[in-house]
């Protein structure tokens, strides 16, 4: 199963009610669009912290990389 993302939330159309027990399709919009929000949120931040392990792991391996050389080789 792939991860839900804001755009499946988005798109995702759920059937109608015919009976007064059911949500009101305007507060589920309005809860759905506050999800989309935090999620995307949510993504562009885990996007940005995935970028700069990425940038830490590099320059790790560049430092141990000078750590096996030696002074004035």
């Amino acid at each position: 199963m792939t991860p839900l993302t804001s755009d499946d939330i988005l798109n995702r159309k759920l059937p109608t009610t015919r009976f007064r027990e059911g949500y009101g399709q305007d507060e589920v919009d309005e809860f759905l669009d506050e999800v989309i929000a935090a999620m995307r949120s949510l993504e562009h931040e885990l996007a940005s912290a995935k970028a700069q392990v990425a940038r830490l792991e590099r320059a790790n391996a560049r430092l141990r990389g000078q750590e096996g050389a030696t002074p004035g080789a």
